[in-house]
This record gives structure tokens, C-alpha cells and sequence, in this order.
């Protein structure tokens, strides 16, 4: 399993996801580290799948429902450019 969590440089949220991921992997007594990812293009936030920051990626997909993932935002790109 690889999890990821996908970042912008300068969100104020990705600091509190991580710790609280790794509270939960930790509970769980999972041992797999979280890959941080900033992202830093609109392309690489399109190759990324990237909806909002932060976002928390799992490879394979866990078996939890989760909401369908919106679209990609288009005023991602004004934080971008």
C-alpha cells in the first residue's frame, strides 16, 4: 500500500493532515510512511488527480466508500500562476 498526501506550498491544512494521518496509521499499527507531494503545476495537479489541499491519496484504494471525488476546481489555476 502507498499513501500519499498531496500539498500546495502555502496551505494551511496540510500540516494538521499529516499529523492526524500518522496519529491514524499509527493507531491502526500501520506501518507504511506518508509520501508528501506538493504540487506545483496545473498539469501536475491534473496528472495527480489533485482536488484541494490537502488531499490524501492510497494506492490501492482502501476499501472505504468514500463521496465521489468533484471535479478539478478551476480556480486552482489562479494559485498556480
Amino acid at each position: 500500500m502507498k499513501i500519499e498526501l498531496l500539498y500546495f506550498e502555502g496551505c494551511p491544512y496540510y500540516q494538521t493532515a499529516l499529523r492526524n494521518l500518522e496519529q491514524v496509521l499509527e493507531e491502526e499499527k500501520i506501518g507504511i510512511p506518508v509520501d508528501m507531494v506538493r504540487i506545483e503545476s496545473q498539469e501536475q495537479a491534473l496528472r495527480n488527480r489533485f482536488v484541494g489541499s490537502p488531499t490524501v491519496k492510497c494506492s490501492p484504494p482502501t476499501s472505504l466508500r468514500l463521496p465521489p471525488t468533484p471535479a478539478f476546481p478551476p480556480s486552482f489555476k489562479k494559485l498556480l500562476s
